[in-house]
């Protein structure tokens, strides 16, 4: 094997160990994430700018690309990309605040 390959199916483990332990330490906590999922949609409400609650709502939702959002609101793909790097970076924030990560 290469080293890349050798690199990215260690990544590929961690990332799978790491989901594992996330889950051992929820457990089948159902209520825990519908609880934290209700909150970041609260925090996408109240917390994003309009135009980084479009592009991340057309991101999550419907599963669209950059270049599908930019073209859907007439926008350029840089500047979405900027708003939805402003929106995750916004998420993760008030997600570290509530130690859901």
């Amino acid at each position: 094997m290469s080293r890349s390959t050798l690199e990215l199916t260690d990544l590929i483990g961690d990332k799978v160990a790491f989901g594992a332990y996330k889950a051992e330490r929820l457990g089948d906590n159902s209520r825990s994430l519908e609880k934290m999922r209700q909150y970041m949609y609260s925090v996408i409400r109240t917390e994003l700018t309009e135009q980084q609650r479009k592009c991340i709502m057309l991101l999550i939702t419907e599963g669209k690309k950059q270049k599908e959002i930019a073209a859907e609101l007439g926008l350029n793909q840089s500047t979405v990309s900027r708003h939805l790097a402003a929106a995750r970076r916004k998420l993760l924030r008030c997600a570290k605040l509530f130690d859901f990560i």
